[in-house]
């Protein structure tokens, strides 16, 4: 259906895939993003950064059917990719171990998770700063993460670093009321 030497085509496949992913429509959005991730890997080769965009969707579809295994060793196999082709502190590293820990919490692997969790912040610290305003985004995570294994103390640390991070943030007196009334009104 889709031409594989028409880059359009094959980036609306992978779109495609994407939006069927989020309707829960996976065999269907496995099928299409399986078919995105053969033709990159062919056409542009397999440590393309577009091969690994498409193999984390593809690990995404795997994790949401519950096959934990596959989705893992396809997560594994973008990050390889990334850090291949951005280098080990690059943003696009950080977000493939950001889905690594996504999947290896979801199996029940909490040590791996948190590793990757941890190594997804540095990887953020180093490329972005350690002002860079999605880093409260991830401390927030490993802070739930940590609190859904019980260990308060650490969840508590975390989540108070995320949030003296996003008050920094907000600067101007007016956006921080607003924000804050925004929380209440909810």
């Amino acid at each position: 259906v889709f031409d594989p030497h028409d880059p359009n085509a094959m980036l609306a496949a992978h779109t495609l895939g994407a939006i069927l992913r989020m309707e829960r429509k996976y065999d269907e959005a496995e099928t299409v993003l399986q078919h995105v991730t053969d033709v990159w890997t062919q056409v542009l080769g397999a440590d393309h950064p577009k091969v690994a965009v498409a193999l984390g969707n593809l690990a995404d579809v795997r994790c949401e059917q519950h096959r934990y295994e596959e989705a893992e060793t396809l997560s594994r196999q973008s990050l390889a990719i990334r850090r291949k082709a951005f280098g080990a502190d690059h943003p696009e590293v950080e977000i493939g171990l950001n889905n690594l820990a996504y999947i290896l919490h979801q199996r029940g692997d909490f040590a791996g998770a948190e590793a990757s969790f941890q190594e997804a912040i540095q990887v953020e610290e180093k490329s972005m700063g350690v002002t860079y305003p999605e880093l409260a985004n991830f401390l927030t995570n490993l802070g739930l993460f940590e609190a859904e294994r019980g260990r308060f103390p650490a969840a508590e640390s975390l989540l108070s670093l995320a949030r003296r991070r996003l008050w920094k943030r907000i600067s101007d007196r007016r956006t921080r009321a607003r924000c804050c009334r925004g929380y209440i009104s909810r």
